[in-house]
C-alpha cells in the first residue's frame, strides 16, 4: 500500500475506531476513484483522503425500483431497492403506490416492469447503456 493508502486506513481508524468495512478494500475504491478522476483532472491523482461517510446502499439485484405487492402477505406493499434514486423520484412513487393500494393498478404510469417477480422470472431491467460499477463493489446484475 501507498502512504496515501496508508492515511486513508488510519483516517478510517480514527473516525470510526473498528471499521465497520474493510479498510483495504476501501483503500482499493479510493485508490480507483482517483486513478478515474484523473483521466478528466490530472491533479485529482494526487488528492488524499480526507473523510468519508459510509451508509448503506438500498438497492435490488438490478439497481432499480421494486414496486409491487407483497406477495403472500394481504395490505403490504413494497417501495423499495432503489436507494437514493427513489429520493428523487418519490413524488412519483408515491402517486403509482397510491393508486396500486385504492384502486388495485397503478394508472399513473405503468410500473409493471418493476414487479417483484422479475426476478424470479429471470427478467431485471436493464438498459442499452447500463452504468456498471466496479467488480465486488457491492451488488451485481
Amino acid at each position: 500500500m501507498s502512504r496515501s493508502d496508508d492515511d486513508f486506513v488510519s483516517t478510517l481508524r480514527q473516525a470510526w475506531g473498528r471499521p465497520a468495512i474493510n479498510p483495504r478494500e476501501l483503500a482499493q475504491v479510493a485508490r480507483a476513484a482517483r486513478a478515474k478522476a484523473g483521466q478528466r483532472f490530472p491533479a485529482l491523482t494526487q488528492a488524499t483522503y480526507a473523510r468519508g461517510h459510509a451508509g448503506v446502499y438500498d438497492v435490488s439485484p438490478d439497481s432499480r425500483a421494486i414496486l409491487d405487492r407483497a406477495p403472500g402477505i394481504d395490505g403490504l406493499y413494497i417501495a423499495a431497492g432503489f436507494s437514493g434514486t427513489g429520493f428523487k423520484i418519490s413524488p412519483a412513487v408515491g402517486a403509482c403506490m397510491a393508486e396500486l393500494i385504492t384502486q388495485g393498478r397503478a394508472t399513473f404510469v405503468d410500473i409493471t416492469p418493476f414487479r417483484l417477480g422479475r426476478f424470479a422470472e429471470h427478467q431485471p431491467i436493464q438498459g442499452v447503456h447500463e452504468y456498471v460499477l466496479p467488480e465486488g463493489f457491492g451488488h451485481r446484475v
